[in-house]
Order: C-alpha cells, then sequence, then structure tokens
C-alpha cells in the first residue's frame, strides 16, 4: 500500500513538473514574440529617423561646425622649393613628407568622422 500510494504521489509530482514547464514554455514564446514585434518597431523608426536626419546634414554644415565650434581652418597654400637629390634620397623624403602630413591630418580627420557619425546617429 504505501508503495502504490508514493508511486502515485512520484506520478502526480512528475505531471505537475511538466505543466510547469510546458506553461513556462509558453509563457517564454510569448514574450519572445512581444519583443520580436517591439525589435520590428523600433527599428522601423530608427529607418524613419535615419532618412529625416540624412538630409539635415551635409557638408557645408560640417564645415561650419568644424570652423565655428573647433576652430579648425583651411590649410593656408603653402609653396616648396624643389632641390635636386639622387634618386634615393628624394624617395625616402618624400615618404617622409608624406608620413608627417597623415600625422597632421588623422586626428582632425577622427574627429570630424566621430562627430559626422555622432550627427548621424
Amino acid at each position: 500500500m504505501r508503495w502504490g500510494l508514493l508511486i502515485i504521489i512520484f506520478v502526480f509530482i512528475f505531471i505537475g513538473i511538466r505543466i510547469y514547464q510546458n506553461a513556462e514554455l509558453i509563457k517564454n514564446s510569448y514574450t519572445i514574440q512581444r519583443l520580436q514585434s517591439e525589435i520590428e518597431g523600433t527599428e522601423k523608426e530608427n529607418a524613419l529617423l535615419k532618412k529625416e536626419i540624412s538630409p539635415r546634414v551635409s557638408l557645408r554644415e560640417l564645415e561650419v561646425y568644424a570652423r565655428e565650434k573647433l576652430n579648425l581652418a583651411e590649410p593656408q597654400e603653402v609653396r616648396y622649393i624643389r632641390e635636386r637629390f639622387s634618386q634615393e634620397e628624394s624617395e625616402s623624403s618624400r615618404f617622409k613628407v608624406w608620413n608627417w602630413i597623415k600625422e597632421l591630418i588623422s586626428p582632425a580627420r577622427k574627429f570630424l568622422f566621430e562627430k559626422y557619425n555622432e550627427i548621424i546617429r
């Protein structure tokens, strides 16, 4: 009699656990569907906002922002006097000048691209 009663209790506990698992599974699937619909709505809203912002951001506005807020200016025209060097010296000096120019320009370029990306977002 005891073993029969224990088996019946075990069966009810097992059935209860299975029912609970199925209920949680259904609840989680509804939550997933709700979140997916929220994601789709947010993506649509994001696309509309990007379309709304893109015409407002122009290169001219970025230039004005760079000049007024960041105090950047166009580089002045510079003329170089060319001297005659041997082929090796002139190539190495070209690379030095090129690397020097890249070092001068890269921080400003990175900063402008960061500001542009901030405005777009």
